[in-house]
């Protein structure tokens, strides 16, 4: 489904290009709102393929935004009304005028109910993606520069020549190094290419420390209702499928990955 949804700007492209070639096309021979069958149905056609692409849109948006709901409605009304307007293009030349214009305008009325619902909700509920923010590191480096731990030893070794022997200076600066390099955390990793999963949840994982494809797919379902809930995300989740997406993510297996996130919706399994 979200691979179907994600195909919103390419639908809207067909449908504007069939309604610009039907008016163009009208105007050179009948008239611009010409009613020569083949126009009539480019335009309807037009129309529809336009109307579908907006409300995959606003799905693919909510996909983003962490709202899913209504994306199943959405792109089940848009996949039917569309198939329909392509059999209707193949076939037009076989079908009578009523026919015709019951399978034309039936699925364009699909596809623009689609539209609205898509858009009212929008202005109603909004769901946009957000840029996460920043949340590690603060306050700069932990690790001190080189010359920093020099300094640090140099004193105590000057004032205990003549009654030590200086064996630890040697290696004590390097533990001292290697100390913050190895308390730096791993790089985060982009959490919102696992299915369900948007900015304002990958900003709250990774605040909670989960940075990683690795560390998510540790946690259980569980654990991460919690880290979310506490965290103060309200949107409706299903983090059931999370840990296995992340374990094909830090595997590096993206055609795996992509295959299981295309029978998904929304993160859950259809």
């Amino acid at each position: 489904m979200r691979t179907w949804v994600k195909q919103h700007s390419t639908l809207f492209f067909i449908g504007f290009t069939a309604f610009v070639i039907a008016l163009a096309y009208g105007a050179l021979t009948t008239g611009i709102f010409s009613t020569q069958r083949f126009v009539f149905t480019l335009r309807g056609i037009g129309l529809g393929f336009m109307a579908g692409g907006l409300a995959l849109w606003a799905a693919d948006e909510r996909y983003k935004g962490g709202k899913p709901g209504l994306n199943p409605l959405l792109g089940a009304m848009v996949a039917v009304a569309s198939l329909t307007l392509i059999v209707t293009f193949i076939i037009f030349n076989t079908l009578t005028a009523a026919a015709l214009n019951i399978l034309l305008w039936s699925a364009v009325a699909v596809n623009g109910l689609a539209m609205l619902i898509g858009l009212i909700v929008m202005i109603v509920n909004p769901a946009y993606e957000q840029m996460p923010t920043a949340m590690w590191p603060e306050g700069g480096e932990p690790e001190l520069p080189e010359h920093h731990h020099h300094e640090e030893h140099a004193h105590p070794v000057e004032e205990a020549v003549g009654d030590v022997q200086p064996e630890p200076v040697t290696v004590e600066p390097q533990a001292a190094a290697s100390e913050p390099a190895m308390a730096q955390p791993p790089e985060p990793d982009d959490l919102t290419r696992i299915e369900g999963i948007g900015p304002k949840a990958n900003t709250i994982l990774h605040a909670a420390g989960v940075l990683t494809f690795t560390q998510l797919a540790a946690q259980d379902p569980d654990s991460i209702r919690r880290i979310l809930k506490e965290g103060g995300f309200v949107a409706p989740f299903d983090p059931t499928t999370w840990p296995q997406q992340a374990a094909l993510a830090a595997q590096g297996q993206w055609d795996e990955l992509n295959t299981l996130q295309d029978e998904l919706s929304g993160g859950r399994s259809s």
